[in-house]
């Protein structure tokens, strides 16, 4: 009796595996934070980015990197080429930008200094100083996204 129950149940379970969709897109707020490629394997637009939708239901895009304190891209069409690193546990390279690059800006600090633009981190790793610019983190008002950090002394928010 107990076999003649088992295997319905097995169908209908193996009948709802087979209608799943190959590919589920995870749905995903209007930020994304972590390490940013470019268009080139071994690109890194940012080592801790912020990607930033630019308005509801719009297709552009914009990476703020928190160590540098820049705006390092702007892009449009796709976001971020995951490969399966959302929905399988694997050695995950960084996501890849997938649109089309509008603009970008060097790697450096995104504020300058007395002596100017010179990177004055060890080994061009980690934050500027905190004396220099320092991330403050972020708040969400609807769908949008406010920066908070100082540049010296003062406070901005954008």
């Amino acid at each position: 009796m107990r076999t003649f129950l088992l295997i319905p149940i097995l169908i209908l379970f193996a009948a709802g595996l087979a209608a799943q969709p190959a590919r589920v897109e995870p749905v995903r707020g209007p930020f994304w934070s972590g390490t940013v490629r470019g268009q080139g394997r071994t690109e890194i637009i940012a080592d801790k980015g912020i990607v930033i939708t630019a308005g509801a239901d719009t297709k552009a895009y914009f990476c703020y990197d928190t160590d540098l304190m820049r705006l390092s891209l702007a892009w449009t069409g796709d976001f971020l080429e995951f490969g399966n690193t959302l929905t399988r546990i694997e050695w995950p390279p960084p996501p890849q930008v997938k649109g089309n690059p509008v603009f970008g800006t060097r790697s450096g600090p995104g504020w300058s200094k007395e002596d100017g633009f010179t990177d004055p981190r060890p080994n061009h790793q980690g934050p500027l100083p905190k004396d220099w610019a320092h991330y403050r983190g972020l708040y969400l008002h609807g769908d949008d996204v406010v920066l908070s950090y100082t540049v010296g002394d003062s406070e901005v928010l954008g």
